[in-house]
């Protein structure tokens, strides 16, 4: 046997190099074996190959991992049989001019060098493929989402090992994911089995090499080299699949794409509404703002909806100053000057200006604001539409979403606000920093004492819902804050301590509104994130809840998720009921034994004949009495204290009808956080396998906010809201019961909430699509279309959480293209 080496390259941490084997004797084969030079053994393929062209002499690809070591020592044997080897080669790899050797090939040799790169999918059906689905930044460490794809064969056991960039052993945690059968798509095909895991690298130390085999030898193993070549696509294919709107960097361009037309301005300006406000912008003016002040008024010039005035407060300077500032000049709008003490505020600024406005609708205009040509013309547009809706209360509170325009004009950060949103807007003031209020409204709410004047429009707005139980918004960008330069945010430091003023009165604000409604809560802030996080004090008599964990096999996740229960959130008035679904496994009911034994608390409903989640949880409900119902799917864990104490306090908001966690992948990744709908695939999970402290689009994986449905491995819901909507619909019966149920709750007038605050692992990865048979992915369409069918308007009008501006139905809150 001779080995002879004829061409080498490089690519996604491997080194791939063609070989010619010669003299073989017949009915032969070889095995090949590769170390470093100090012994280390590394994984090696050896694949038999067959070049497209006659450029290459070679019949065989070797591909090892490409570590920081200059030699790799191939050793070949030939066999037949069980025998002693007939003959033996070596080789060795230098890969110092590896760089190099990849460049001139990829020219010369483009089309046998992609041959050889998409060599392993060739052999991929008899062995294991390891390949990186995911690649998640997480602060100073990088979450590294792998999957093994093995056929099922009887005795496969799957080991994994790691080693560093050197080749040496390196011992990294493991987190374990899913382990799921892939059905054959095609007679005579076999299953395949997938594992997912993932571990945890730092940042500055990232590279390792994972490598599958079979513990019984049963299947040929497979490895993955994680480096440089491997994670900047992986970082960008996770960046651009999980990027919101407010990092998008094609932003301004999207911008320009969406906005509105020379021609649509145009025939704004012709329009006239049946009904036409005097719209008053009161304008507060200090020290260092002219600039920004007229680049506003410079804006208001542009509206093509001119029925307004602007009033502009000056605390700061006198006659002949703010003559020299040339604001009233210069083809910019008309506008009232107010002059106050110094010593007032912002807000209070803005109660000095209403009294000098005219109009039937007001609103505080930061000079940092910059509005778009239409905006007026949408709100007195909307304002109208109410109007003459018989079946809709009129527009008294209007907000809309706004952008960021950044030191270099770029427009950036696009805020799209969802619709009312109770629980969003008590953690901060979402619809800011432009609302415009109904002048009557505001007199009214002037009638009213205790105003926080630190946080007077806050204060204001959280007033109003008290009154209108509601506030509009307008599903369009109308305006844009300018950011100012990193040189001028030290001297502006009045502005920096009133943001820090006005956030402190903004606590106040909601202790207040809570209060006012007879709601007993504790306000924190966090000024790290600029929340405002609420702990509610429970009633003075315990209710009763009922937790229902429904279970098949599984008896360990379930032993584990009981425990947790009781160890992390102890109550007093608390009953458990397992319903079994048509377990057999006698240690499945041992499970059950032991569980009892240990806690009074729990008791078992039997199901001979496996039914559907929502005839079992049917059967808990109808045998328990309770004030409240804790849904659990038994693969989770908690990990947050006091859950159900918090819960329950949420609950005492009359409005708040269910109430779910944030679930979280073992590897600490986000399983889910709520759920949206509107797109194709009826419901959608939000912010899947983003890192557990992100702070999510609007920092809403990091408050408490309001969406559309929570998953129902934990779903926390008021009883009397339970029987009011009835239970699951049982046409549900492998997905979307959960998103059906939160709907019907929120047709009823309730609120289903998010809650971050509480955590839970959960340990069984939803199955995907394509991993279902025939059969159940035929009934997995049908009640997609049940789905559809019965909620059309959450499908054209989109979720109500969401916006016409965003991807339907998408997870990240990415930009509709």
């Amino acid at each position: 046997m001779n080995v002879r080496l004829e061409s080498m390259c490089q690519g996604d941490g491997k080194i791939y190099a063609q070989i010619a084997i010669e003299r073989l004797s017949a009915d032969s084969i070889v095995t090949l074996e590769a170390h470093l030079k100090d012994g280390t053994e590394i994984p090696a393929h050896l694949l038999p190959f067959d070049p497209l062209d006659g450029q290459s002499a070679a019949n065989f690809v070797i591909i090892v991992p490409h570590f920081d070591e200059r030699e790799i020592m191939l050793e070949f044997n030939e066999y037949r049989g069980a025998d002693a080897p007939l003959g033996r080669a070596h080789l060795t790899i230098e890969t110092n001019m590896l760089t190099w050797r990849t460049r001139i090939n990829s020219v010369v040799k483009n089309e046998l060098i992609a041959q050889m790169f998409d060599i392993e999918r060739e052999y991929y059906s008899d062995r294991m493929h390891t390949s990186f689905i995911a690649a998640v930044d997480d602060k100073d460490e990088i979450v590294v989402k792998m999957l093994i794809d093995l056929p099922q064969i009887e005795g496969a056991d799957v080991a994994i090992r790691f080693l560093d960039a050197h080749g040496k052993e390196r011992e990294l945690p493991v987190y374990p994911l899913f382990e799921e059968i892939k059905p054959a798509r095609r007679f005579g095909d076999e299953n395949r089995i997938n594992v997912g895991f993932s571990v945890r690298v730092p940042r500055d130390d990232k590279d390792f090499c994972v490598f599958a085999s079979d513990a019984l030898d049963v299947v040929p193993g497979g490895f993955a080299m994680f480096c440089d070549e491997s994670y900047e696509p992986l970082r960008a294919r996770f960046f651009e699949r999980t990027v919101d709107a407010a990092h998008d960097p094609a932003y301004d361009a999207w911008y320009l794409l969406h906005s509105a037309t020379l021609a649509d301005l145009a025939e704004q300006r012709r329009t006239t509404f049946t009904y036409e406000p005097l719209i008053s912008l009161v304008i507060p003016l200090v020290q260092g703002e002219a600039e920004l002040l007229a680049r506003c008024l410079t804006a208001l010039a542009a509206q093509t909806y001119n029925v307004f005035e602007a009033i502009v407060v000056d605390r700061y300077y006198g006659d002949a100053e703010f003559a020299a500032l040339g604001l009233e000049q210069g083809g910019a709008c008309a506008l009232t000057r107010v002059k106050v003490d110094e010593a007032l505020g912002a807000d209070e600024m803005f109660a000095a200006g209403l009294v000098e406005a005219k109009g039937s609708y007001c609103a505080l205009l930061e000079p940092d604001i910059m509005l778009a040509p239409e905006a007026l013309f949408e709100v007195v547009r909307r304002i109208n539409e109410r109007r003459v809706l018989e079946d809709e209360a009129p527009a008294r509170v209007l907000y809309a979403h706004h952008d960021v325009l950044d030191a270099n004009g770029m427009l950036c950060e696009l805020a799209c606000k969802p619709l009312y949103s109770p629980d969003l807007l008590l953690s901060y003031n979402y619809a800011g920093p432009l609302i415009f209020f109904e002048r009557e409204l505001l007199d009214q709410l002037h009638e009213s004492a205790g105003f926080v004047r630190e946080a007077l429009v806050y204060d204001l707005l959280l007033k109003a819902i008290e009154t209108t139980g509601s506030i509009e918004r307008i599903d369009q960008i109308l305006y844009h804050v300018a950011r100012a330069p990193r040189e001028a945010a030290g001297e502006n430091q009045a502005r920096i301590e009133a943001h820090e003023e006005d956030f402190r009165g903004g606590r106040r604000a909601v202790a207040n509104h809570l209060k006012r409604r007879g709601i007993e809560a504790t306000v924190l802030s966090d000024i790290h994130e600029e929340l405002y996080r609420l702990n509610y004090a429970l009633p003075a008599e315990l209710p009763s809840v009922l937790v229902i964990v429904v279970n098949r096999e599984q008896p360990y996740l379930l032993e584990s998720c009981i425990e947790s229960l009781f160890e992390k959130s102890p109550y007093d008035n608390l009953q458990v009921c397992i319903v079994d679904n048509a377990s057999t496994s006698l240690e499945t009911f041992s499970t059950y034994g032991r569980i009892q034994g240990k806690h009074e608390e729990v008791d078992l409903i039997r199901i001979t004949e496996r039914s559907g989640y929502a005839a079992c949880i049917a059967q808990a409900l109808e045998a328990h009495e309770s004030d409240y119902v804790l849904l659990l799917d038994g693969a989770v864990e908690f990990e947050t204290e006091g859950a159900l104490e918090r819960w329950i306090g949420m609950c005492t908001r009359s409005e708040v009808g269910v109430v779910g966690a944030k679930l979280l992948l073992s590897d600490d990744t986000v399983s889910e956080a709520g759920i949206t709908v509107g797109s194709v695939r009826g419901a959608t999970t939000i912010g899947t396998d983003l890192p557990r402290t992100a702070p999510g689009y609007l920092k809403r994986l990091a408050c408490t906010n309001d969406v559309s449905a929570v998953s129902s491995a934990c779903q926390f819901i008021r009883r009397s809201v339970l029987d009011e909507v009835g239970g699951y619909d049982d046409r549900f019966k492998l997905d979307f019961g959960d998103t059906d149920f939160c709907l019907r709750v929120i047709k009823a007038g309730y609120f289903v909430v998010f809650d971050p605050e509480v955590e839970l692992y959960h340990f069984k990865n939803k199955i995907k699509d394509d991993h279902l048979s025939d059969a159940r992915r035929i009934r997995l369409e049908q009640e997609r279309a049940y789905l559809h069918f019965k909620w059309p308007r959450a499908f054209v009008e989109g979720d109500p959480f969401s916006s016409s501006l965003l991807a339907p139905g998408d997870g990240y809150y990415q930009l509709y293209r």
